[in-house]
């Protein structure tokens, strides 16, 4: 007796099934039943051909067949009534990156249409098993249906959801709804997929169609991490009510969905999370953190310890966020110390609001290490800093004393006339005049500024605010600098003549043009 093999056009001789192939083969069986009952343009297809053609196939040569472009602008295209004339296994014909004739058209569709959907019906009538070939290598088709998650490529049913097709989607679900179990390489399920590039209509398939899909992501990540991250509330309310414990479920890092909602500071997803399953909020990820810990260092108030002892108290005060109605508040307990002994105040010791709220000091932290002044940059850093601190204070002494000296030889002279203007400057009523005193003037305050702070900066190495002051000082004799160009540039224009203008005009754009070649070399220095 001849029958039909499922993916060749021609027939082949059947075999009797041994228990070992049809225990193996049950799940394919099952997916080629459906198959016949839901196309109902297509052939029904009995148990025992089924049994056949997957007691068959291993005995075939798995010969890769590549596709040349008459086949692959057919499978593009569409054109089904082009692999008539094909008589191997539709499943073993690939281009060089292992895709088939269903993963081609799916990646070359630009709008869903009915005939888009018919030729997928079509594809998967002759070949079902292209549902779940991946697009990398090979392996036994009743070993891919049987495991739910394996390490292969993108299967038709990935790049359908990859390139936003909800009804090819809704096509393959149909003929089976197992075939949302498989990940791909990068461990991404068809739900987590759609999930993470929020195609709403796809996922909504999903779990419609799918009993229990498969939720997974990359790095131990589920469906509803990423939905959390999304505005889809909808999604979120659909992915909970299907799986209730994702609520609980954490990743490689051991947070939850609500310690991403609370690291975001998405108070509503909180609440959906928080009033479906409460007990999410004692999960602690893999440094022992809970969701409300997490919630702190974005500026929200909780009172839970993580494994180190430290309150939410303690991460404010070290990381030096403002939470004055927590510190303040009549539960908290002022002198609760962490597995360090530190209280609050000692983890925090510039906080003003601590020592006034009534928070103190442990008994074990006195003489410790957190009432040492230690720098706030390395010592590598430092010694850099001190030395350059030297060579800007010279720059800032020379700066000082050309525009301190300038202010005593003024451009254009003095009046030597008798009267009441007699020892004045010449020229006081030209606006070039003007401009060169306020701006030589400035220049001197800045650098002797510039002086004073490095003097400081001498006297005490190692003060905490060094890096602070010295970015101070390195901004204020770069402003001098430019100001004193400015001055320079102000005296010359005033002195000359206005027959000479045109020359005054010149010697600013010369000026100019060097303020700003020294800044293009100033911010590629920086």
């Amino acid at each position: 007796m001849e029958v039909s093999g499922t993916c060749v056009f021609q027939a082949s001789e059947k075999e009797n099934l041994t228990a070992k192939a049809f225990s193996r083969s049950l799940f394919s069986i099952a997916q080629l039943c459906y198959l016949a009952t839901y196309m109902a343009d297509s052939q029904a297809l009995s148990e025992t051909q089924l049994a056949s053609e997957i007691n068959d196939r291993p005995k075939q040569k798995h010969i890769v067949t590549f596709m040349d472009a008459k086949w692959y602008n057919a499978a593009a295209e569409g054109q089904i009534n082009k692999f008539e004339d094909y008589t191997e296994p539709l499943d073993l014909l690939r281009t060089p990156n292992k895709s088939t004739i269903l993963h081609v058209y799916i990646a070359s569709i630009q709008n869903e249409t009915e005939e888009s959907i018919e030729f997928v019906k079509l594809v998967i009538s002759k070949c079902p098993s292209l549902l779940v070939e991946p697009n990398i290598r090979e392996a036994s088709t009743s070993d891919k249906m049987l495991k739910r998650t394996i390490p292969y490529e993108n299967t038709a049913l990935h790049e359908a959801v990859r390139n936003n097709h909800p009804q090819v989607v809704e096509t393959l679900l149909r003929a089976n709804p197992e075939f949302a179990d498989i990940a791909n390489a990068a461990g991404e399920s068809p739900l987590y997929l759609a999930a993470v590039r929020e195609y709403k209509e796809i996922a909504s398939k999903i779990l419609e169609i799918c009993p229990s899909p498969a939720y997974i992501g990359p790095n131990g990540r589920t469906a509803l991490h990423e939905a959390v991250i999304s505005p889809d509330a909808d999604l979120r309310g659909k992915l909970l009510k299907q799986k209730s414990n994702l609520a609980k479920e954490q990743d490689n890092e051991g947070w939850t969905p609500l310690h991403y909602a609370s690291y975001a500071n998405h108070l509503s997803i909180v609440d959906m999370l928080l009033e479906h399953d409460k007990s999410a909020a004692y999960i602690g990820d893999k440094d022992g953190k809970t969701p409300l810990h997490v919630a702190l260092l974005n500026e929200a108030n909780n009172l839970e310890e993580d494994e180190d002892g430290n309150t939410p108290v303690h991460l404010l005060a070290t990381h030096g966020l403002d939470a004055s109605s927590l510190i303040r508040h009549r539960v908290v307990d002022k002198m609760t110390v962490n597995k360090a002994n530190l209280t609050a105040l000692d983890m925090g010791s510039t906080v003003k609001h601590l020592k006034k709220a009534g928070y103190k000091r442990g008994r074990h932290s006195i003489g410790q290490a957190t009432a040492d002044k230690t720098p706030i940059i390395d010592n590598e850093l430092m010694y850099s800093l001190q030395k350059a601190s030297e060579s800007h204070q010279i720059v800032a002494a020379l700066i000082e004393t050309v525009t301190f000296a300038a202010g005593f030889t003024l451009p254009g002279g003095y009046s030597d006339e008798d009267g009441l203007d007699e020892g004045t400057t010449v020229l006081t009523r030209k606006s070039a005049f003007k401009t060169f005193l306020v701006t030589d003037t400035i220049a001197l305050a800045l650098s002797i500024s510039v002086v004073l702070i490095h003097f400081i900066l001498a006297v005490q190495p190692t003060n905490r605010k060094f890096y602070f002051l010295f970015l101070w000082a390195f901004l204020f004799t770069v402003l001098a600098m430019t100001l004193m160009a400015v001055a320079f540039m102000a005296g010359v224009y005033a002195v000359m003549p206005h027959s000479s203008s045109g020359l005054g005009t010149t010697i600013c754009v010369i000026g100019s043009c060097l303020a700003l070649l020294c800044y293009w070399v100033l911010k590629a220095a920086l």
